[in-house]
């Protein structure tokens, strides 16, 4: 059993040797042996399901932050999930949607229906099940606060709904995150949410208020994986002395770089492509700034994005 095997019995659309540079949002990542990419769920199975049967590793990403491909790429399957359903429940207030669906489309279109709960997340790049898997949140507010159920492939390939405490959330983790799973990787496929009833404009208020800040705070516009570190309190960021952003501006983070990697003036957690920077020129400002925080301040960084590949 081979990769091209696998390649075959998914089709022609099946990309070869891809570039993640291209899928990532800092522009930086080696070629992925094979790259998929999954329009509705049952392709997310049948893709991940003949992975497994074929002994290819396989990895599902969704808008491509929070992660950093190595520079050697991915000897497995990317399997980018673009899947887009979402409806409301009308009577129970439920949303469900495809983990494929952008965050900011989910808070969108629950405000279009006067359901709030996630305003403080607006603006987050990447999709639900990005967010769910690690436990995404902002401003004292995670996903999983409203999340009800989860449906995913488990080990076994089995698809199977789970309540929210199957995924034993945590500061910026789950059980699936912390195990990560190698070849019998779990993937999340369907969402459900509870959110609470109240008025159209004050939750629109308060997307407008949660964009505002993070227009002024983030370099959106740059290309960034997003935070870097999780804040070693497990506290949000508003606990400033305790966050990783301020423990990264106190020693001097903002004028570190290593070749054309470099923290961004804007925000000290954040990491931006500057031009042609590799994988490994990050990686190695990654662990310079965690060696000076715990050296200055003797407090240990961990990531928040993810290493996908193989590294040196």
């Amino acid at each position: 059993m081979s990769a091209d095997e696998l390649k075959e019995k998914l089709g022609k659309s099946v990309r070869t040797d891809e570039p993640m540079s291209r899928h990532s949002t800092i522009g930086i990542g080696g070629p992925a042996r094979l790259y998929y990419e999954a329009k509705k769920v049952e392709e997310i199975i049948e893709a991940v399901a003949r992975a497994r049967e074929y002994n290819v590793d396989y990895r599902v990403i969704g808008m491509g932050s929070n992660i950093l491909v190595s520079d050697s790429g991915f000897d497995g399957i990317i399997i980018a999930n673009r899947t887009s359903v979402i409806s409301m429940d009308s009577e129970s207030h439920q949303i469900i949607c495809s983990s494929g669906v952008s965050l900011v489309r989910l808070i969108a279109y629950a405000a279009e229906h006067g359901l709030s709960g996630l305003e403080a997340l607006y603006g987050i790049p990447g999709t639900v099940g990005g967010a769910i898997y690690g436990n995404a949140g902002a401003h004292g507010v995670e996903i999983t606060k409203y999340l009800r159920f989860i449906t995913l492939i488990d080990e076994e390939v089995n698809i199977t709904k789970q309540p929210t405490n199957w995924l034993e959330p945590s500061y910026r983790e789950t059980r699936l995150k912390r195990t990560g799973g190698g070849l019998r990787r779990p993937v999340i496929l369907v969402a459900g949410f509870q959110f609470q009833p109240r008025k159209i404009e004050d939750i629109q208020n308060d997307i407008t208020k949660y964009r505002r800040w993070r227009v002024k705070h983030q370099p959106l516009a740059e290309k960034t994986t997003g935070s870097v570190f999780r804040n070693p309190s497990g506290s949000s960021a508003g606990a400033k002395a305790h966050s990783a952003g301020y423990l990264l501006e106190s020693i001097g983070a903002k004028k570190m770089k290593v070749g054309a990697a470099e923290v961004t003036h804007g925000h000290a957690n954040w990491i931006r492509n500057a031009g042609n920077a590799t994988a490994a020129d990050a990686r190695r400002l990654i662990e310079e700034l965690k060696m000076k925080v715990a050296e200055k301040k003797q407090v240990g960084l961990k990531e928040e994005i993810e290493y996908i590949g193989q590294w040196r």
